[in-house]
């Protein structure tokens, strides 16, 4: 199975209100990253997501994008993502509840809430590293065993990963 992220004509921010297609068609107005740097913890969330939903990324997209509605969040937690049937595009709005809903569970699931991005750091491109640690958070907590072998797999990877450890990183040189 391959996972179809979306495609990219050009890129900003969300802002709330907008009402733009995205996931379909030839354009969206979502994240694009910058720097071609792959660290270690996305490496790790990377491999973890595959793993995990048995599914393959377009090559040669920013792993970020398949993040970005908050479809694969909620299905990494195994919660159903929001999409309003009377629409064929996912909305601002819908992207918005999807990544709550993703946060509500993990929060639900023992992951202290200090320790969670906040939606806008994924939906305005405000904080890529906070992203990747609440979702090695998730890993770690809800598939031990598989997190901990990714991680071993992964060179210059660790299981004690601090906001320390995390490159100083934002979207488009930010």
């Amino acid at each position: 199975k391959t996972l179809r992220v979306m495609e990219s004509a050009e890129s900003r921010p969300f802002e709330e209100g907008d009402h733009e297609e995205v996931g379909s068609g030839d354009r969206h107005w979502g994240p694009v990253r910058g720097p071609s740097y792959v660290s270690a913890q996305e490496q790790i969330c990377q491999r973890w997501v595959l793993s995990k939903l048995d599914v393959e990324f377009e090559p040669g997209r920013p792993f970020i994008e398949a993040l970005y509605n908050g479809v694969v969040l909620c299905l990494l937690v195994g919660e159903i993502p929001k999409r309003d049937p009377r629409l064929s595009r996912v909305t601002w709005r819908t992207c918005l509840r999807n990544i709550e809903q993703f946060l509500a569970r993990a929060q639900k699931e023992g992951i202290p809430q200090e320790d969670l991005f906040r939606p806008e750091d994924l939906l305005l491109q405000q904080n890529y590293p906070r992203v990747l640690r609440t979702l090695a958070l998730v890993a770690r907590h809800l598939d031990a065993d598989r997190f901990a072998a990714i991680v071993r797999d992964v060179p210059g990877a660790s299981l004690q990963w601090t906001e320390a450890d995390e490159p100083d990183e934002r979207w488009h040189g930010d």
